[in-house]
């Protein structure tokens, strides 16, 4: 079975909006950067970058969709989530202040090409993607990725999934999935992710499926929910970049690169997701800048 994009992009913000984003437990006493970036308490070094490679002196501007959740989202007039915290880690790497500006009702590649942000958070590389755009990363690896509930670490095997049923949303991808690859009889659904999620705890069903990210971020309010694996090969989840700005591009790069090796990039996941779930979710992916679309979202190890 062949998903559109379209079908894919409302299954998915079905499941979104199933959940909402709240601050987890573990903000309180990690000092990441995102919170004081935005409190405008952080002493930043020179500036690494300047116009025309950033649009504004001082100021790395970047797009977050508060609709994605938990990549981003609004905790009252607050923009908070992964991307955020990664957004302000990068911004200070550079010795920039972060401005953020919500996409989640514009056109994030108009607002690129036009010069209204510098780089797009959550870009998902795709064969029907916009090849004029450079991207970063990927910075997170994402899919339809299959929980259960164990106090340690499990490995999928999906041979364990097959003549069993499955909890999930209903009209979600990763029903779509299951179905393609089970068939629609070995499938629970449910309202929402939380409810398929309660029924897993009850110990009334042995597996749920759901997108990776936003089923790590809900799974992190029970106990013992773990997510054992993929489903389906991983996709990236790149930074987008308006074209022909190389230096733009290779400073990102940089930044990423250097945030993933110094732990930053974990600590981020770990604050939303979970630390279980982290070296899942992270891979074990080169980060790469490529100038106008030649990425191919591939998951080709360093």
């Amino acid at each position: 079975m062949v998903f559109s994009q379209k079908k894919t992009a409302r299954a998915v913000a079905r499941a979104i909006l199933s959940i909402t984003l709240v601050l987890p437990l573990a903000t309180f006493g990690l000092g990441l950067s995102g919170c004081s970036q935005q409190a405008g308490m952080l002493t930043l070094g020179d500036p690494k970058l300047a116009p025309p490679t950033v649009i504004k002196e001082g100021v790395l501007t970047v797009g977050v969709d508060s609709s994605k959740a938990p990549f981003a989202g609004k905790l009252g007039d607050k923009l908070i989530g992964i991307d955020v915290d990664l957004a302000a880690a990068i911004a200070e790497h550079l010795g920039l202040r972060l401005e953020l500006v919500d996409v989640s009702e514009q056109s994030a590649t108009t607002l690129l090409t036009s010069g209204k942000i510098d780089m797009l958070m959550n870009y998902q590389v795709s064969s029907q993607s916009n090849n004029s755009l450079s991207e970063v990363g990927p910075y997170l690896m994402n899919g339809t990725g299959i929980f259960t509930v164990s106090t340690t670490p499990q490995t999928l095997d999906i041979n364990k999934l097959k003549d069993t049923k499955i909890a999930t949303q209903a009209d979600s991808y990763s029903a779509l999935q299951l179905s393609d690859i089970f068939g629609s009889q070995y499938i629970q659904t449910f309202p929402s992710l939380d409810e398929a999620f309660q029924t897993l705890v009850s110990g009334s069903i042995s597996y749920a499926a759901a997108d990776t990210v936003i089923g790590s971020y809900l799974a992190s309010r029970y106990q013992d929910i773990i997510c054992e694996g993929y489903l389906k090969q991983p996709t990236g989840v790149f930074i987008a970049l308006a074209p022909n700005n190389q230096a733009l591009t290779d400073a990102i790069t940089d930044a990423l690169r250097n945030l993933r090796d110094g732990g930053v990039l974990k600590a981020v996941v770990s604050k939303w997701l979970g630390s279980a779930v982290s070296s899942l979710v992270l891979g074990n992916t080169a980060i790469v800048g490529s100038s106008s679309g030649a990425s191919s979202g591939s998951t080709n190890k360093e």
